[in-house]
């Protein structure tokens, strides 16, 4: 499953490829603009998700894409999302959801390869022909014929998932620059995104080496930043401790006490503070959050100078609690006094 994270941002990238679709593509009469654009909006907000799904299922299925149905089934890829999107919050739907969305996932990918073979090869009246202004170089074609077949076969073989779906992305990603808008690129591409499954990169954890991130107990904004860590870390990498707790006491170092003020990061008994603190977390968090090591490229004192300004002023900013908050018993086991 893809974290919450993962899966707001790929249900924002949904709606900015839905309407793409409605706007260049279908061009619509303006009431149905108005109406696909006010209900994507709701979808996106995360409020009366159903509702605005079902209502853009009829539209979509209705208005714009119901001849391509016959032979495309990256337009019931595109329908089966907005029901995925709708199911946030229901956990067995989703899941179930989740799992018919690879397999229909699959079953698209079989079809554009087929497609593939069909225009270099003409061997069999099956599958469509890519419409382009000009058909795509031969080469073109044979590379997405071999990009389907590694996908396809890379996604058996876990330690190839990440890499097949990394190849697969770009050139996609590759095909829709040099050659334009297409039906079947653009929804692999978004759909994509939050297909990725975050275990294919990061490390499990190990019980007895696990880090500690000490945290302003009553600042709003860490423990915000705490809880969507919690979220985020599947894998469970890290123990959690306030600042003004026992623990932070025993294994912060007093010396240290001028470079504390929002986060440090204690990994086999060294600290790490500011800004190189919270990207090694993201780092060990792992799957797309592995990005965040290019923030490295930045120097030194420029990342203490954005994270102590941030730092200084997030009273102001996000507010104070009168008392650290008490975990959850699913949280207890990884929280320090």
């Amino acid at each position: 499953m893809p974290t919450p994270f993962q899966f707001k941002a790929a249900r924002f990238l949904f709606i900015l490829h839905f309407l793409f679709l409605i706007f260049a593509v279908y061009t619509p009469s303006k009431p149905i603009i108005y109406g696909v654009t006010v209900l994507s909006l709701i979808l996106m907000s995360g409020y009366l998700t159903m509702a605005a799904a079902s209502l853009l299922f009829m539209l979509w299925l209705i208005k714009f894409q119901m001849q391509a149905f016959h032979s495309n089934p990256g337009a019931f890829l595109i329908l089966y999302s907005l029901f995925f999107f709708a199911a946030e919050k229901q956990e067995k739907v989703k899941n179930f959801v989740y799992q018919m969305f690879w397999v229909l996932f699959i079953i698209t990918v079989a079809f554009d390869l087929v497609t593939a073979l069909n225009t270099s090869l003409d061997l069999f009246p099956f599958g469509m022909r890519y419409e382009h202004t000009h058909l795509p170089p031969k080469s073109w074609i044979q590379l997405r014929i071999a990009a389907n077949i590694f996908f396809l076969c890379g996604m058996m073989v876990v330690p190839m998932r990440a890499f097949a779906w990394s190849t697969f992305f770009i050139f996609h990603t590759g095909w829709m620059l040099s050659f334009g808008f297409s039906d079947f690129s653009s929804t692999f591409i978004f759909t994509l995104l939050f297909m990725f499954n975050p275990e294919w990169t990061t490390a499990p954890s190990d019980e007895k080496l696990k880090s500690i991130i000490f945290y302003d107990g009553i600042c709003v904004l860490c423990n915000k930043f705490t809880n969507f860590l919690f979220k985020e870390d599947f894998a469970h990498h890290f123990y959690y401790a306030p600042l003004q707790g026992k623990t932070a006491k025993e294994k912060l170092p007093r010396t240290d006490s001028a470079q504390i003020q929002s986060i440090v990061f204690f990994d086999e008994n060294k600290c790490y503070y500011r800004l190189d603190a919270v990207i090694r977390i993201l780092s060990e968090v792992g799957g797309i959050w592995h990005l965040a090591k290019i923030l490295w490229l930045l120097p030194k004192n420029i990342r203490d100078k954005i994270y102590n300004w941030v730092a200084n002023n997030r009273y102001d900013w996000f507010g104070t609690l009168n008392y650290c908050p008490l975990p959850t018993p699913e949280e207890r086991q990884y929280f320090r006094d």
